[in-house]
Parts: structure tokens; C-alpha cells; sequence
């Protein structure tokens, strides 16, 4: 070849290469400049605590991620952990949604609260972090989301409870809030969203989406709830292709996940999902198509009106011949699963229920097939089931949940998320995930339900929440104001004050230990008390009070931790040092008793050692 021939094929191979890195070469600088104006960039996981040294924390930001320069409530509780994993540390990561998170009790009835609170009380002298990533709206994509980020703290074990926002949830396959409709394009999405150029373009896309949006919402009339946008092409048959696409993703993001943590040595505890299916009819019920509605109606509301006239058969008759017209007719299963319950055919009306569920157009509760999924898939990567839904079967009125245990369409009330809890807990305690149980013993189911982690005033409070939840979409076409109830004594009292004034919550809580204690309802003191320690673990008072009464209860080895605590934040705290010494002196431990009373002496040598013993 010649030099000219050889000169003229670099300068095109050079070309060529300048054209494709011309861009990459620019999109860098991009960045680079963005970085250097301290543009965004995707908020991390977890963050240093701004109120804990050296402690991590979830990052309130991280929704920012899925809604870019969105302001919105969604956050994951900022619960403080160890940055660096403590030696000999059992660590366990929450990952869910809303139910997971706990709505609407808070952090502290959720599946992370819930189960801290049984390990302290089953394990008091054993070191054991229930961290939380669970945030209501998210689903299969954001769990996937965060898995790199759950390896890097080291858990010794995952557990995850998801699946009912899979599909209006963010990025759903039927929600309205993403516009990429593969899970490819979602996850490129996602893996772009890293980049800083690439989340200057999201802003200014959603920002002139979301403007258009709020100009048609306003003319006309419309509501901008979260809930609200992302049902607004919710109609989703059973079967159908949007149904199919969500069952796809909730798999194939399962099946990352599992594989990821499989890879990393963790394991991984997966629940079944339970939903009310005996009290919550369905959202969307009528048989698809308008010309039927109106005779659809009018035949529900006639077997009402016989049944209320004391002729159930003929009522039950009348839904049956509906059913045989419109076999896909969630609302008539529904109507007629309830007479058969009446009628005591609990086994027929059970069936029932589940089949209305499964119909419900407005797919806000997860199908069984889900559930299904969790169960293959927890046997092919080698997770652990842990079946929630048969736990709260086991304890509802005819093998199907309700409102005994539910508050609306799937959080259960706080009986609910304690059994949730407990289904974990005691897979947990079988896989030796703490090792040999210790030889003194764990409090009983019946015992850690009576002291679980909700005051009086969260039950009040959660109870409103749910009334507020109900008396909007998707439970009715529009808006109604729901007032709080007029407050029935002091507690009554003190929760609605909580409510209304959310930064009066310690003072709320010192007003109810005091009503409790006045009233010699020292169960309910003492939980007032733990669940005040436990919000507030850097500071000694709450967990000094939180001790006393542990001791008072008989409960020396787990009072030991609240005083560790208090002495975490006061060290020089003598009435502290001197209950200490005595847990110490009741538990034998005569090393315990002479190095925490040399501290003692050192601080306050005028006194005779061992001469006050405020613990008995």
C-alpha cells in the first residue's frame, strides 16, 4: 500500500474516531461542569446522620431520585445505625413499601419497628440493627434500586414484604407515573439517572409534562393527588396485557434482586402479600362496558333490598342469575361472598372474596399470582418463604383477612402489623439467623403483643389517618373533609393535640406516661415510655425513665439497655451508674458491679461505696 493509501485510511480511522468520541468527550465535561457547580447528583441511600456522629441514615432526598425536582412527601424513616458494623452485630434491612414502612401508625409499628422491639425483648443482651429502606408508592424497581447500596452496609440478612404497588406504583406497569413502558427502558432510566446530564434533561421533561398536567387538572376540576395521577389509566382486566406486564416485572426485578443478594452471601427472607378481602368490596367492579351498568346497578340494589327484607335465598337468586350474565363481575361475587357468609358458608363466601379481589379492575392490592411468584422464586434462588398471608389467615374470622386486622384495602392495624412481624420472627429464630436462643428465655406471643410499640395515641391517630385515606380516591369519586373526632377524655385530648401539632409529640407523650401511671395502667406506661426511649436514643432522660420502669416490671436485662443508652449520653450520670451497678449485682455479674462502682467512686468520692441502691 501506499503512503498516500496508508495516510488516507488513518485520517478516516481518525475521523471516525474523533465522531464518536467527540460526544462522550463533551457529555464528560458536561458533567464534570455540572459537578463542579454542585449540580443534583443522585442522592445516595444512606447519608451521615447531621444528628448522630458517626451514624448513618436514610437519605430524606432519595425520592428525589424517581420525582426530580418534585417537592413530595415520600421519605423513608431517618432511623440512625452504626456506620461501621459493630463486631459480633446481627444486622437485618426492611425492604417494602408502605405497608413495610408501616402506615399510617409510623416507624415504630412497621415491620422494622415491630421486630426491634421483639429482639430487644426476646434478646436484650444481644447486639441487633433493624434498619429500614421501606417507603410507601415504590415497588420491585426501587428495591432493585437499592440493593448495591443495602450490600455495601453488610446485612446478615434481607427481608422483604413488596408487591402491591406493582402495578400503580412508581414506574408500575398501569401507573401513570413514568412514561417508559418496558422494563428495559426502565431500567436504562434508571442506570442513567447516575448521571448528572442525564438529570438536568429529567427535570425539564417532567417539569413542562407535570405543567400541562396541572393546567387540564385545574380547568377542570380535577384532584392532583399522587394516587389520583397514577390510577388515571388504571382499568386492568384480569389477564389482560397490562396485568401480564406486571406480573413480568415483579419476576423479573424478584428474581435480580434474589440473585444479587445470593451473590453477595446474604439471605433473604421474602413474605406473601395479604390484602382485606372480606371487608374492602372492589374498587372497580362492573362488568366492563357502559351499555350494562345501569341494569347491572339496578339488579345489585335489588338483591340488597330483599335481603334487607328478610328473604337472603331470593337475594343470593338474584345475584347468581347477574353472575351468569357477567361472570367477570367483581362487585356481584363480592355482594354474594357477604350473604354466604351470613348464611355460616364460610368456605364458599371465603372463595368468593378472593375471586372479587382478583377481578378488581383498580389494582391497588396485589392478585395471588404474585404471591405464587414469591413462592417459585424463594425456592429457586434459596430465600426464605415466610408466609404473612397465612399468618393473618390464621387469625382472621373465616380463613380470609378483614377488618379485623386491616384499617383499609391492605395496612393492617397495629394486631395486623404485630402478626406480620411475627411471622418473620419466627422464621428468623428457626434459620438460627441470632444464633442458639439465650437460656432465660423469650417473652410469649400473648406477652410481646400486650407490650408492642403503639401508645394509645397512635391507635387514635392512625385511626384518623385511615378515616382521611377513605374518605378520598380510590374509595370515593371526590373528596370529603373527615374532622377529627371529638376527643372522648385525656388521651382522647392529648392525641388530637398530637395530631394537630405534630412537634408537640414528647410533650404529648410525657402528658400520656403521666395519665397512665395516674390511672395504674403501668402496662401502658411502660410502653409510652420504651417507644419514647426508642425515638429519641440519644438522649438520657427517655431512656433513664424507659429503664426505671423496665425494673419496676421485673425486665432487669432489658432495662440494662435503656441505661446503656442514658449513659451513652450522659456518662458522668450517677443515678444512672448506680442502677447499672445493681442490674449488674442481680445478674451476678460481681465484675460488672466492681468496675461500674469504681466509676462511681471516682466521681463522687465523698460517698460510701455501694451505700445507695436506688434499683431496689
Amino acid at each position: 500500500m501506499s503512503p498516500r493509501r496508508r495516510s488516507a485510511g488513518t485520517s478516516w480511522i481518525a475521523r471516525l474516531a474523533l465522531l464518536v468520541a467527540a460526544p462522550a468527550v463533551f457529555l464528560s465535561l458536561v458533567e464534570l461542569a455540572l459537578a463542579l457547580v454542585g449540580f443534583a447528583g443522585r442522592p445516595a441511600l444512606f447519608m451521615e446522620s447531621p444528628r448522630f456522629p458517626g451514624m448513618l441514615e436514610a437519605n430524606p432526598a432519595i425520592a428525589q431520585r424517581y420525582f426530580p425536582g418534585r417537592e413530595t412527601q415520600l421519605a423513608i424513616n431517618p432511623q440512625p445505625f452504626t456506620a461501621e458494623k459493630p463486631a459480633g452485630a446481627v444486622r437485618l434491612v426492611v425492604q417494602g413499601g408502605s405497608t413495610a414502612a408501616g402506615f399510617p401508625y409510623g416507624p415504630l409499628a412497621a415491620l422494622d419497628g415491630m421486630l426491634a422491639d421483639r429482639l430487644e425483648a426476646a434478646r436484650p443482651e444481644q447486639a441487633i440493627e433493624v434498619i429500614t429502606t421501606a417507603m410507601a408508592a415504590v415497588n420491585s424497581y426501587a428495591l432493585l434500586d437499592f440493593v448495591d447500596e443495602i450490600i455495601a452496609i453488610e446485612p446478615d440478612a434481607v427481608l422483604i414484604y413488596a408487591g402491591h404497588n406493582e402495578y400503580l406504583g412508581i414506574f408500575g406497569a398501569g401507573s401513570a407515573l413514568t412514561t417508559r413502558r418496558s422494563r428495559a427502558a426502565t431500567r436504562m432510566h434508571m442506570w442513567l439517572g447516575r448521571f448528572r446530564v442525564y438529570q438536568a434533561i429529567d427535570l425539564l421533561i417532567p417539569s413542562a409534562a407535570e405543567a400541562t398536567q396541572r393546567r387540564e387538572g385545574e380547568s377542570s376540576g380535577r384532584r392532583d393527588t399522587l394516587m389520583a395521577r397514577a390510577a388515571s389509566s388504571a382499568q386492568i382486566p384480569l389477564g389482560s396485557k397490562l396485568y401480564r406486564e406486571g406480573l413480568a416485572q415483579f419476576e423479573e426485578n424478584l428474581e435480580a434482586i434474589l440473585t444479587a443478594y445470593r451473590e453477595a452471601g446474604i439471605p433473604v427472607f421474602v413474605s406473601t402479600l395479604a390484602s382485606n378481602e372480606v371487608d374492602q368490596a372492589p374498587f372497580i367492579g362492573s362488568p366492563p362496558g357502559e351499555h350494562d351498568a345501569d341494569a347491572f346497578a339496578a339488579t345489585r340494589v335489588k338483591a340488597a333490598s330483599l335481603d334487607e327484607a328478610g328473604e337472603p335465598l331470593a337475594a343470593r337468586a338474584t345475584l347468581e342469575a347477574l353472575l351468569e350474565l357477567h361472570p367477570e363481575a367483581a362487585s356481584a361475587l363480592f355482594d354474594l361472598a357477604r350473604l354466604e357468609r351470613e348464611a355460616g358458608e364460610l368456605e364458599k363466601a371465603g372463595a368468593r372474596f378472593r375471586r372479587a379481589k382478583e377481578l378488581d379492575r383498580l389494582r391497588f392490592r396485589a392478585p395471588e399470582a404474585m404471591n405464587e411468584i414469591v413462592r417459585r422464586l424463594a425456592a429457586q434462588y434459596d430465600a426464605v418463604l415466610v408466609d404473612g398471608q397465612a399468618r393473618l389467615e390464621a387469625h382472621s374470622e373465616i380463613g380470609r383477612v378483614g377488618r379485623e386486622l386491616m384499617l383499609e384495602h391492605l395496612h393492617p392495624n397495629a394486631r395486623g402489623y404485630f402478626l406480620l412481624a411475627d411471622a418473620f420472627y419466627e422464621v428468623l429464630e428457626r434459620e438460627r439467623v441470632f444464633g442458639e436462643p439465650p437460656e432465660y428465655g423469650a417473652p410469649t406471643r400473648a406477652e410481646a403483643m400486650r407490650d408492642m410499640p403503639v401508645t394509645m395515641v397512635d391507635h387514635l391517630n392512625a385511626l384518623q389517618l385511615a378515616r382521611e385515606i377513605t374518605s378520598d380516591f380510590p374509595f370515593r369519586p371526590d373528596r370529603i373533609e373527615v374532622p377529627y373526632p371529638e376527643p372522648k377524655g385525656p388521651v382522647g385530648e392529648i392525641a388530637r393535640r398530637v395530631y394537630e401539632h405534630p412537634e408537640q409529640w414528647l410533650d404529648g407523650m410525657e402528658a400520656l406516661l403521666q395519665h397512665h401511671l395516674a390511672q395504674g395502667e403501668h402496662a401502658r406506661a411502660l410502653v409510652v415510655a420504651r417507644v419514647t426511649a426508642r425515638s429519641l436514643p440519644g438522649e438520657a432522660a427517655p431512656n433513664r425513665a424507659a429503664g426505671r420502669l423496665l425494673l419496676r416490671h421485673g425486665r432487669v436485662r432489658q432495662a440494662a439497655r435503656y441505661f446503656d443508652r442514658a449513659l451513652q449520653a450522659e456518662p458522668d450520670d450517677l443515678a444512672t451508674l448506680r442502677f447499672r451497678r445493681d442490674i449488674h449485682r442481680a445478674l451476678g455479674d460481681l465484675a460488672g458491679v466492681a468496675a461500674v462502682q469504681a466509676r462511681i467512686d471516682a466521681l463522687d468520692p465523698s460517698r460510701e461505696p455501694n451505700k445507695e441502691t436506688p434499683a431496689s
